[in-house]
């Protein structure tokens, strides 16, 4: 008897989003053995800050190869350029608050809590993160017949689920995932009907 699946694309966002994605991908491996035995599966892990942590290791899913993750990093030079000259960036200066125009160095080490300096650092990175996202999602293309020879999963035709996962009370997840969640449906016109299901 045969299943219909759509293609599944799971953003996590910062360090909250990692654990998620993490969980998430242990639980498909448990079932699936390696995670490339479930290619209509895509994950990509966006963050400010390169150090991966997770709190339960034995909780954990394998570790994520690099085209998985994306660096939303800004560099000094960067920051300097658009803080010393907002005026510019009337996209970046609607919103950024002043007080932290006073360090623009901040954001280099990541969002460090500040939602201002995720939402910064996704601006910045937009076109990087649009890569990697599409990326990700081409990735779970054309798997048609080892699903349905190896599962028994008929793939729907024009189907893709994203999942985005983070949290609100972080620095990178909350300033990044409203404006990645409005980009998303944009940035995968033709590839597939992009249904967000779950943030």
């Amino acid at each position: 008897m045969t299943s219909n699946r759509s293609r599944t694309l799971i953003i996590a966002v910062g360090g909250t989003g990692l654990e998620i994605l993490s969980r998430t991908r242990k639980g498909f491996e448990d079932k699936y053995g390696d995670a490339s035995k479930y290619p209509l599966l895509s994950y990509l892990w966006i963050d400010t800050d390169r150090k991966e942590k997770i709190s339960n290791p034995q909780a954990a899913g394998s570790s994520l190869k690099e085209n998985e993750k994306c660096w939303a990093s800004v560099t000094s030079k960067d920051a300097k350029e658009i803080i010393l000259n907002l005026e510019q960036y009337p996209w970046i200066n609607d919103w950024y608050p002043s007080e932290l125009e006073r360090n623009p160095n901040a954001v280099m080490a990541g969002a460090g809590q500040i939602r201002a300096q995720g939402r910064f650092a996704f601006f910045c990175n937009y076109r990087h993160i649009r890569d990697k996202v599409i990326d990700a999602c081409r990735r779970t293309k054309g798997h048609e017949t080892k699903m349905l020879e190896s599962y028994g999963i008929t793939v729907i035709p024009n189907s893709l689920n994203i999942y985005v996962v983070g949290s609100f009370s972080g620095g990178t997840g909350s300033g990044m995932l409203i404006d990645l969640c409005y980009c998303l449906k944009h940035w995968l016109q033709g590839e597939a009907t992009p249904l967000i299901t779950t943030i």
